[in-house]
């Protein structure tokens, strides 16, 4: 290949890596906008990577990537300059801003960790126990405890959740899904196991 042609390549590679990272960044905005969230090159940049499709090829931009390109920062710039001749608003899902928002979800994330902390202590307790627990055999105390607390907590997130809006259960599929994303956070079968009350409710 000349160095003709891997000047070229090269150069329609990076219009076409532009050209996605424009429309990423677009998404982001109008996502941040739609949450009434403050748009930043930090905010815009945070939910690039939330927003990205891995699929797609698609991938996070940092905060220097944003700014060293006049098109970024650009696009960027225009919604701090709408949103600054705008009145001031407030999400009308509770009044939670944006940055509320991240703070929440950080904090269910590491709830959600402990979760799976406390679920795999309970699965290697259960593969101690000697031999196959017979119905007949009393079931120990505390993998009784043990399990009634991770269904506690997983309702207690499951409930909490849906408080900030940031995620709501589907009706039709019984499954807990990501506002915003629409992703399934928790299966049907799975949330049926602590939350089946709730959801039957759902019907009536």
């Amino acid at each position: 290949m000349s160095r003709a042609q891997k000047n070229n390549n090269l150069a329609n590679y990076r219009k076409k890596q532009v050209e996605q990272n424009e429309r990423l960044i677009r998404r982001a905005i109008a996502h941040i906008q739609s949450l009434f969230g403050e748009v930043t090159f930090s905010s815009v940049s945070k939910v690039t990577y939330d927003l990205a499709d891995t699929k797609n090829g698609e991938k996070g931009i940092s905060v220097a990537g944003i700014t060293k390109n006049d098109l970024y920062r650009s696009l960027i710039e225009e919604a701090k300059n709408k949103q600054v001749s705008e009145p001031k608003r407030r999400s009308p899902k509770k009044g939670y801003s944006q940055a509320d928002l991240q703070l929440m979800l950080h904090a269910l994330r590491v709830e959600n960790a402990q979760l799976k902390h406390e679920n795999k202590t309970l699965a290697l307790k259960l593969r101690e126990i000697p031999d196959p627990v017979q119905l007949t055999e009393p079931i120990r105390d505390e993998i009784i405890r043990n399990s009634e607390q991770l269904k506690r907590i997983a309702k207690s997130i499951t409930n909490r959740l849906q408080e900030v809006e940031l995620a709501y259960i589907d009706k039709h599929t019984r499954s807990l899904m990501l506002a915003h994303f629409e992703e399934v956070l928790i299966p049907s079968e799975a949330l049926e196991l602590f939350y089946r009350k709730e959801l039957d409710g759902l019907n009536n």
